[in-house]
């Protein structure tokens, strides 16, 4: 049986795709930065940015031939995603583009970007108000359930600490327990979608307590290339703060 597809409003199905197509642009932005100047450059970036694009267009492909909501095969593809996810950030980081990026860009940056979260949290919140995204999956209470998702806090404080970067002297320490702050919200908003898919159904099995909108295009991008992102933007810092070991970074 296939779950049925969400009825989303255009402000949640185009906040999704447009942060998603955002993000894609912003990678491919910041390896060109990145590696300017370096022999193979050009090569390195854009296969980069060409392995990214194929990333986001076949989970697309995926959910727009409704594999993806195949609930009744075994294993369902969707499960295939969140360790797919792990494995291709871990790819990644290990290429040219992946080092270099590490390397050359200013730590405001990388902290920066990731407070496209904020937004992400909003359109996420109006999701769940919409019966469309089950409500554990977003801040505050919606429809007397309360919501564990507290990720917006990593989003608005890249705000503030990628500012505090740009214009003065942060200390290391500072953030490196920002970025274990973000990433252990990120992984727990990961970790209660994945015990909110059917396979485990920890909050219950009735449709509005279920992550299955996922499954669907263009919400599929939601863990592919946001969650996706966001998991790379931590591993970049997290390797930029161990190479670097500097109390902070000038904007260059």
């Amino acid at each position: 049986m296939m779950p049925p597809s969400p009825d989303a409003s255009t402000f949640v199905s185009l906040g999704i795709a447009g942060l998603s197509l955002f993000m894609l642009g912003a990678w491919g932005i910041l390896a060109w930065r990145s590696t300017r100047g370096q022999v193979d450059g050009l090569r390195i970036t854009v296969r980069f940015t060409v392995a990214l694009c194929v990333w986001a267009a076949g989970w697309l492909a995926l959910a727009l031939s409704g594999v993806l909501a195949r609930l009744d095969l075994r294993p369902p593809p969707f499960a295939l995603l969140p360790p797919g996810l792990v494995v291709a950030v871990a790819l990644l980081l290990r290429t040219g583009a992946g080092r270099l990026l590490s390397r050359n860009t200013p730590l405001w940056l990388l902290v920066g970007l990731q407070a496209f979260r904020l937004p992400l949290e909003l359109v996420m919140h109006q999701a769940a108000l919409e019966g469309v995204m089950p409500a554990q999956m977003t801040f505050g209470a919606v429809n007397g359930v309360t919501g564990l998702n507290y990720d917006i806090l990593t989003g608005a404080s890249a705000l503030l600490l990628a500012l505090w970067l740009r214009t003065g002297d942060v200390p290391r320490p500072v953030v490196l327990a920002w970025n274990v702050f973000g990433s252990v919200l990120l992984l727990g908003i990961l970790a209660i979608a994945v015990v909110s898919t059917p396979l485990v159904a920890l909050f219950g099995d009735a449709p509005d307590r279920l992550n299955t909108w996922v499954l669907f295009a263009p919400f599929v991008w939601l863990p592919a290339v946001l969650v996706g992102s966001a998991l790379f933007g931590h591993a970049l810092l997290f390797r930029r703060l161990w190479r670097d070991r500097v109390p902070s970074d000038r904007a260059s």
